[in-house]
């Protein structure tokens, strides 16, 4: 029987198509093939096909080799390997705003220095301590985020008050948004009791009110 009777009319025109590659080179040909076969267990292979030699006449014959587990492996690590890059991303992105913040606050002392009042500097090292407080808060949200992408925290809802956690993540990025002259509103119902795991609703909040910025 030929390839048309055997495998479906795509799957026969590539088998084809390498079997006449190889007559024609007389080398062998390496393909993988991920689940091209229904009836074949693994769900990807190593296909080789080589020529044979028979009274004048060149033949083909192919063997498969199971590489199903060496597939998903690599898979597996060229996902990891994208969340890996994400998750650097997305820590980059949300701390360069606090730590330009507290950039600023510090050239500003150095260059005004000479000409500051000390209420004035008390005022500046106030506003420098709070962003540091709150860049250090927000590092440690973000290593949780990181954690949680690469799976390795758990799920623990409790209850909480929605508008008390609203008005903290606020007060994180208010300098942000105050270099943006944005100015925030906020509006709570009665009840705001919500049953989350506290620190995922953190980041959920974060990441949608530094995104609104």
């Amino acid at each position: 029987k030929n390839v048309f009777e055997l495998y479906p009319k795509e799957l026969a025109e590539e088998y084809l198509a390498n079997n006449v590659k190889v007559i024609e080179t007389g080398k062998p040909i390496a393909a993988i093939e991920k689940g091209k076969l229904p009836s074949y267990p693994a769900t990807a292979y190593e296909v080789i096909n080589f020529p044979i030699f028979f009274k004048d006449k060149t033949m083909v014959a192919g063997g498969g080799v199971d590489i199903s587990d060496q597939i998903a492996m690599q898979e597996s690590l060229s996902l990891l390997n994208q969340n890996k890059n994400k998750i650097m991303s997305v820590i980059a992105h949300d701390i360069r705003a606090p730590l330009g913040t507290n950039a600023n606050f510090l050239h500003t002392i150095i260059e005004d220095y000479n000409t500051i009042t000390e209420e004035e500097l008390l005022n500046y090292l106030e506003l420098l301590k709070n962003g540091i407080s709150k860049c250090y808060d927000l590092t440690e949200e973000l290593l949780l985020w990181a954690r949680s992408q690469l799976q390795t925290i758990n799920y623990k809802p409790a209850s909480l008050n929605a508008g008390s956690e609203i008005i903290r993540m606020i007060e994180n990025l208010i300098h942000v948004a105050e270099d943006k002259k944005i100015k925030f509103e906020t509006q709570f119902c009665e009840s705001n009791k919500i049953y989350v795991d506290p620190d995922m609703f953190a980041i959920v909040l974060r990441t949608f009110i530094s995104n609104a910025i």
